[in-house]
Protein backbone atom coordinates (compact mmCIF):
# COMPACT_ATOMS: atom_id res chain seq x y z
CA UNK A 1 0.00 0.00 0.00
CA UNK A 2 1.34 3.40 -0.90
CA UNK A 3 0.46 6.70 0.22
CA UNK A 4 -0.57 9.12 -2.15
CA UNK A 5 -2.10 12.75 -2.82
CA UNK A 6 -5.44 12.56 -4.43
CA UNK A 7 -4.71 15.94 -5.83
CA UNK A 8 -2.64 16.88 -8.42
CA UNK A 9 0.56 18.97 -6.96
CA UNK A 10 0.31 23.00 -7.06
CA UNK A 11 2.18 24.67 -9.24
CA UNK A 12 4.60 27.01 -7.66
CA UNK A 13 3.71 30.03 -6.90
CA UNK A 14 5.52 33.06 -8.80
CA UNK A 15 7.33 35.93 -6.85
CA UNK A 16 6.62 39.10 -7.86
CA UNK A 17 9.81 41.14 -8.90
CA UNK A 18 10.99 43.23 -6.69
CA UNK A 19 9.67 47.17 -6.81
CA UNK A 20 12.79 49.20 -7.98
CA UNK A 21 13.73 51.82 -5.67
CA UNK A 22 13.46 55.00 -7.82
CA UNK A 23 11.74 53.77 -10.92
CA UNK A 24 11.91 56.41 -13.76
CA UNK A 25 10.73 56.72 -17.34
CA UNK A 26 13.60 54.40 -18.62
CA UNK A 27 12.80 51.73 -16.33
CA UNK A 28 9.44 52.14 -16.45
CA UNK A 29 8.64 52.32 -20.19
CA UNK A 30 8.83 49.42 -22.81
CA UNK A 31 10.67 49.69 -26.16
CA UNK A 32 8.34 49.43 -29.27
CA UNK A 33 8.66 45.34 -29.09
CA UNK A 34 6.92 45.11 -25.56
CA UNK A 35 10.44 43.36 -24.47
CA UNK A 36 11.51 44.81 -21.28
CA UNK A 37 15.70 46.42 -22.02
CA UNK A 38 18.30 45.05 -20.01
CA UNK A 39 19.79 48.10 -20.41
CA UNK A 40 17.91 50.74 -19.89
CA UNK A 41 18.91 54.04 -21.15
CA UNK A 42 19.95 56.71 -18.31
CA UNK A 43 18.59 59.90 -18.05
CA UNK A 44 21.23 62.71 -19.76
CA UNK A 45 23.43 64.71 -17.03
CA UNK A 46 22.49 68.43 -17.15
CA UNK A 47 24.97 70.56 -19.27
CA UNK A 48 24.42 74.30 -17.89
CA UNK A 49 26.50 76.39 -20.11
CA UNK A 50 26.05 74.55 -23.19
CA UNK A 51 22.39 75.34 -22.47
CA UNK A 52 23.28 78.69 -21.72
CA UNK A 53 25.27 79.42 -24.88
CA UNK A 54 22.93 77.43 -27.23
CA UNK A 55 20.20 79.42 -25.95
CA UNK A 56 22.12 82.77 -27.14
CA UNK A 57 23.06 81.78 -30.80
CA UNK A 58 19.76 80.80 -30.92
CA UNK A 59 18.22 83.61 -30.01
CA UNK A 60 20.89 85.38 -32.24
CA UNK A 61 19.32 83.20 -34.83
CA UNK A 62 15.95 83.73 -34.14
CA UNK A 63 16.08 87.55 -34.44
CA UNK A 64 17.67 86.81 -38.22
CA UNK A 65 14.97 85.31 -39.02
CA UNK A 66 12.47 88.11 -38.18
CA UNK A 67 14.82 90.77 -40.34
CA UNK A 68 14.84 87.98 -42.87
CA UNK A 69 11.05 88.51 -43.37
CA UNK A 70 11.10 92.42 -43.17
CA UNK A 71 11.52 93.52 -39.13
CA UNK A 72 14.12 96.34 -38.95
CA UNK A 73 16.77 97.29 -41.10
CA UNK A 74 16.95 97.43 -44.69
CA UNK A 75 13.70 95.45 -45.32
CA UNK A 76 13.58 91.22 -46.42
CA UNK A 77 16.46 89.79 -48.04
CA UNK A 78 15.30 89.90 -51.79
CA UNK A 79 14.62 94.00 -51.18
CA UNK A 80 18.70 94.54 -50.01
CA UNK A 81 20.75 96.66 -52.50
CA UNK A 82 22.86 94.97 -54.74
CA UNK A 83 21.69 91.92 -53.32
CA UNK A 84 23.39 91.38 -49.79
CA UNK A 85 22.05 90.85 -47.14
CA UNK A 86 21.49 93.59 -44.60
CA UNK A 87 20.48 90.95 -41.75
CA UNK A 88 24.09 89.63 -41.76
CA UNK A 89 25.74 92.53 -43.46
CA UNK A 90 24.84 94.46 -39.99
CA UNK A 91 27.13 92.02 -37.63
CA UNK A 92 29.43 89.89 -40.03
CA UNK A 93 33.18 90.03 -39.57
CA UNK A 94 34.06 93.35 -41.96
CA UNK A 95 37.59 93.56 -42.46
CA UNK A 96 36.63 97.34 -43.59
CA UNK A 97 34.73 98.09 -40.31
CA UNK A 98 36.86 96.70 -38.31
CA UNK A 99 39.85 98.77 -39.45
CA UNK A 100 37.72 102.11 -38.48
CA UNK A 101 37.09 101.16 -35.18
CA UNK A 102 34.28 98.34 -35.15
CA UNK A 103 35.92 96.02 -33.10
CA UNK A 104 33.02 94.21 -31.82
CA UNK A 105 32.29 92.79 -35.10
CA UNK A 106 34.83 90.08 -34.00
CA UNK A 107 32.83 88.32 -31.74
CA UNK A 108 28.87 89.25 -33.34
CA UNK A 109 30.18 87.61 -36.20
CA UNK A 110 30.74 84.12 -34.20
CA UNK A 111 27.03 84.73 -33.25
CA UNK A 112 25.72 84.89 -37.02
CA UNK A 113 24.71 82.37 -39.57
CA UNK A 114 24.56 82.87 -43.16
CA UNK A 115 21.33 80.59 -43.82
CA UNK A 116 19.37 78.05 -41.97
CA UNK A 117 21.36 74.87 -42.89
CA UNK A 118 24.89 76.92 -41.68
CA UNK A 119 22.69 77.68 -38.49
CA UNK A 120 21.31 73.64 -38.41
CA UNK A 121 25.03 72.43 -38.81
CA UNK A 122 26.87 74.69 -36.38
CA UNK A 123 23.90 74.69 -33.59
CA UNK A 124 23.77 70.60 -33.71
CA UNK A 125 27.79 70.21 -33.57
CA UNK A 126 27.57 72.82 -30.52
CA UNK A 127 25.18 70.68 -28.58
CA UNK A 128 27.15 67.45 -29.14
CA UNK A 129 30.96 68.77 -28.07
CA UNK A 130 29.46 71.18 -25.75
CA UNK A 131 27.80 67.97 -23.85
CA UNK A 132 30.86 66.21 -24.76
CA UNK A 133 33.18 68.62 -22.71
CA UNK A 134 30.75 69.01 -19.91
CA UNK A 135 30.32 65.73 -19.50
CA UNK A 136 34.11 64.37 -19.63
CA UNK A 137 36.01 67.28 -17.94
CA UNK A 138 35.14 70.52 -16.10
CA UNK A 139 31.71 72.70 -17.09
CA UNK A 140 33.41 75.98 -17.43
CA UNK A 141 35.81 75.22 -20.47
CA UNK A 142 33.13 75.58 -22.29
CA UNK A 143 32.33 78.95 -22.46
CA UNK A 144 35.89 80.08 -22.20
CA UNK A 145 37.07 77.79 -24.78
CA UNK A 146 34.32 78.87 -27.47
CA UNK A 147 34.69 82.93 -26.49
CA UNK A 148 38.45 82.79 -27.13
CA UNK A 149 38.49 80.01 -29.79
CA UNK A 150 36.02 82.41 -31.91
CA UNK A 151 37.97 86.10 -30.99
CA UNK A 152 41.78 84.19 -32.05
CA UNK A 153 39.29 82.50 -35.47
CA UNK A 154 38.36 86.05 -36.32
CA UNK A 155 41.52 87.68 -35.97
CA UNK A 156 42.91 84.75 -38.28
CA UNK A 157 40.23 85.39 -40.74
CA UNK A 158 41.49 89.47 -40.94
CA UNK A 159 45.12 88.56 -41.48
CA UNK A 160 45.08 85.27 -43.40
CA UNK A 161 44.16 85.51 -46.93
CA UNK A 162 41.15 85.64 -48.52
CA UNK A 163 39.86 88.84 -46.46
CA UNK A 164 36.36 89.11 -46.52
CA UNK A 165 33.12 89.13 -44.98
CA UNK A 166 32.43 86.12 -42.68
CA UNK A 167 29.96 84.88 -40.28
CA UNK A 168 29.51 81.74 -38.00
CA UNK A 169 30.37 79.60 -35.19
CA UNK A 170 32.55 77.60 -36.73
CA UNK A 171 35.99 78.79 -34.93
CA UNK A 172 34.95 78.29 -31.46
CA UNK A 173 33.47 75.10 -32.76
CA UNK A 174 36.92 74.55 -34.18
CA UNK A 175 38.12 75.01 -31.07
CA UNK A 176 36.02 73.06 -28.92
CA UNK A 177 37.62 70.32 -31.11
CA UNK A 178 40.76 71.24 -30.75
CA UNK A 179 40.30 71.16 -26.67
CA UNK A 180 38.84 67.64 -26.71
CA UNK A 181 41.49 66.38 -29.33
CA UNK A 182 44.08 67.22 -26.81
CA UNK A 183 41.72 65.64 -24.12
CA UNK A 184 40.93 62.29 -26.34
CA UNK A 185 45.22 62.74 -26.29
CA UNK A 186 45.94 62.60 -22.71
CA UNK A 187 42.76 60.91 -20.92
CA UNK A 188 42.51 58.75 -23.56
CA UNK A 189 42.13 55.63 -20.54
CA UNK A 190 39.08 57.47 -18.91
CA UNK A 191 37.13 57.88 -21.76
CA UNK A 192 34.64 55.62 -24.24
CA UNK A 193 36.39 53.53 -26.90
CA UNK A 194 36.80 55.19 -30.25
CA UNK A 195 36.47 59.09 -28.67
CA UNK A 196 39.92 60.27 -30.44
CA UNK A 197 38.43 58.54 -33.79
CA UNK A 198 35.35 59.82 -33.77
CA UNK A 199 36.54 63.65 -33.65
CA UNK A 200 39.37 63.37 -35.99
CA UNK A 201 37.20 61.63 -39.01
CA UNK A 202 34.89 64.99 -38.09
CA UNK A 203 37.49 67.29 -38.55
CA UNK A 204 39.00 65.57 -41.51
CA UNK A 205 35.21 65.63 -43.16
CA UNK A 206 35.73 69.75 -41.95
CA UNK A 207 38.73 70.19 -43.79
CA UNK A 208 37.89 68.31 -46.94
CA UNK A 209 34.97 70.60 -47.21
CA UNK A 210 37.25 73.57 -46.84
CA UNK A 211 39.31 72.14 -49.38
CA UNK A 212 35.94 71.61 -51.81
CA UNK A 213 34.53 74.54 -50.56
CA UNK A 214 37.18 76.57 -50.21
CA UNK A 215 35.03 80.04 -51.83
CA UNK A 216 31.98 79.52 -48.91
CA UNK A 217 34.17 78.14 -46.12
CA UNK A 218 36.26 80.41 -43.85
CA UNK A 219 39.39 78.33 -43.56
CA UNK A 220 41.53 80.48 -42.15
CA UNK A 221 38.75 80.71 -39.12
CA UNK A 222 38.93 77.06 -38.50
CA UNK A 223 42.81 77.22 -38.67
CA UNK A 224 42.84 79.67 -35.64
CA UNK A 225 39.94 78.04 -34.02
CA UNK A 226 41.51 74.89 -33.78
CA UNK A 227 45.01 75.71 -32.54
CA UNK A 228 43.40 77.72 -29.90
CA UNK A 229 41.67 75.37 -28.58
CA UNK A 230 44.39 72.56 -28.80
CA UNK A 231 46.58 75.77 -27.06
CA UNK A 232 44.32 75.79 -24.16
CA UNK A 233 44.08 71.76 -24.23
CA UNK A 234 47.62 71.39 -23.55
CA UNK A 235 47.59 74.18 -21.25
CA UNK A 236 45.38 72.82 -18.62
CA UNK A 237 44.35 69.32 -19.72
CA UNK A 238 46.24 67.06 -17.39
CA UNK A 239 47.80 63.27 -18.04
CA UNK A 240 45.65 60.63 -17.63
CA UNK A 241 48.04 59.44 -14.91
CA UNK A 242 47.22 62.92 -12.66
CA UNK A 243 43.74 63.44 -11.32
CA UNK A 244 41.31 66.17 -12.76
CA UNK A 245 38.81 67.16 -11.07
CA UNK A 246 35.41 66.87 -13.25
CA UNK A 247 34.06 69.73 -11.09
CA UNK A 248 36.43 72.64 -12.45
CA UNK A 249 36.62 75.00 -9.29
CA UNK A 250 34.88 78.17 -8.41
CA UNK A 251 37.29 80.14 -10.11
CA UNK A 252 36.88 78.53 -13.63
CA UNK A 253 32.95 78.85 -12.65
CA UNK A 254 33.31 82.21 -12.98
CA UNK A 255 35.30 82.29 -16.06
CA UNK A 256 32.67 80.34 -17.84
CA UNK A 257 29.93 82.34 -16.79
CA UNK A 258 32.46 85.91 -17.43
CA UNK A 259 32.60 84.61 -21.37
CA UNK A 260 28.87 83.59 -20.82
CA UNK A 261 27.95 87.39 -20.27
CA UNK A 262 30.82 88.86 -22.89
CA UNK A 263 29.19 86.73 -25.43
CA UNK A 264 25.46 87.57 -24.44
CA UNK A 265 26.60 91.06 -24.43
CA UNK A 266 28.10 90.23 -27.85
CA UNK A 267 24.54 88.79 -29.29
CA UNK A 268 22.67 92.15 -28.10
CA UNK A 269 24.85 93.53 -30.15
CA UNK A 270 24.38 91.79 -32.97
CA UNK A 271 20.75 92.09 -32.28
CA UNK A 272 20.62 95.73 -32.40
CA UNK A 273 22.84 95.89 -35.34
CA UNK A 274 20.34 94.19 -37.02
CA UNK A 275 17.28 96.16 -36.13
CA UNK A 276 19.08 99.54 -37.45
CA UNK A 277 19.04 100.64 -33.67
CA UNK A 278 22.91 100.87 -32.74
CA UNK A 279 26.67 99.80 -33.66
CA UNK A 280 25.72 100.60 -37.48
CA UNK A 281 28.47 101.98 -39.96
Amino acid sequence: MTDHDPHSPRPPLEQAPPASARPDAWETHPPLDGEPDPRPRPPEPPAPFTFALSAIILAVGAVQVLVWLGLGRGGPIWAAADGRAAWVDAAALDPYRVSRGAWWLLMTSALMHGNFIHFFFNFSALRNLGKAMEWKGPRGWVPVVFFVSSLIASVASLVLPPVTLSVGASGGLMGMFGFLLVMAHRRRQHLPPGFMRVLLINVGIIAVMGLVLYQYVDNAAHLGGILAGGAIGLAVVPDGSRPWDARGGETLDQAGLGALTALGAAGVVAILAMLGIAFLP
